[in-house]
Formats: C-alpha cells, structure tokens, sequence
C-alpha cells in the first residue's frame, strides 16, 4: 500500500514484519480478561508454523508471532 493509506497501515501496524490489530478492533475488546485467557490457550499449543491470510506465512517461531501480535491484549 503506499500514499497516505499505505502511511496509516503502516502508523496502525497493520503492514510490516510485525503486523498486529488495528486500533478500532482494539477498542471493542471491553472484556480483556476472556481474550487473555483465549490467547494463553492458544500458546500453549505450541504452534510450530503460521499462516498469514495478509502476509508473510511463518516456517518457524509461530508461539513467538503469535504472542508478539496478541501482546496488546
């Protein structure tokens, strides 16, 4: 994306090697308490590879994208 689009993606995270969720999907999260405990469980399957609808998949450290993109929770 490039222009001004490709400058808001880029300032809300949503392009780039770390990716992430936008800020508006943010802020519906009112009951983060159900989220976290949704997040904990899927790290503890332990995923090994990723697959990005909108990116660069993951070979490897799957648990660590995962947890890096779902932080803000």
């Amino acid at each position: 994306m490039t222009g001004w689009k490709g400058v808001l993606m880029r300032m809300s995270g949503l392009v780039g090697e770390p990716g992430g969720t936008p800020l508006d999907w943010r802020s519906t999260f009112l009951r983060r308490r159900p989220a976290r405990a949704a997040r904990e469980r899927v790290l503890q399957w332990n995923p090994l590879r990723l697959l990005v609808a909108h990116g660069r998949c993951a070979q490897s450290g799957a648990r660590e994208i995962i947890a890096g993109a779902l932080r803000w929770i």
